[in-house]
């Protein structure tokens, strides 16, 4: 999950980068709003709904010492609602993959 985090920091930091004599380009404007539409339709959903949620129980279920020894795939599946995490990262990942697509055709037209 942190992963989506420091992309998310990552995308923002790296718009705000951008000189504004180039944001006046029309494929400049385009990657922007595309990167924006990544991070707020394509992560923030996501992360909204699971971030804290997973990352409580994960602290909660590493503080056990029992726990604490298995490594940490076979903690994450033990997640109450994993199924539904690994379905809703599945979805984000394909998201990712059209936007990446996308960003892929923007820039090589």
């Amino acid at each position: 999950m942190n992963r989506g985090i420091v992309f998310f920091a990552v995308t923002r930091e790296l718009i705000k980068d951008i000189p504004v004599q180039k944001v006046r380009n029309n494929s400049t404007k385009q990657i922007i709003l595309l990167s924006i539409n990544v991070l707020n339709i394509g992560l923030r959903p996501h992360l909204t709904k699971w971030q804290a949620r997973f990352k409580r129980w994960y602290e909660h279920k590493l503080s056990t010492d029992q726990d604490a020894k298995l490594h940490p795939q076979d903690i994450q599946k033990e997640f109450p609602s994993y199924d539904e995490l690994v379905s809703d990262m599945k979805d984000v990942n394909e998201r990712l993959i059209r936007y990446r697509d996308r960003m892929n055709d923007l820039v090589h037209s």
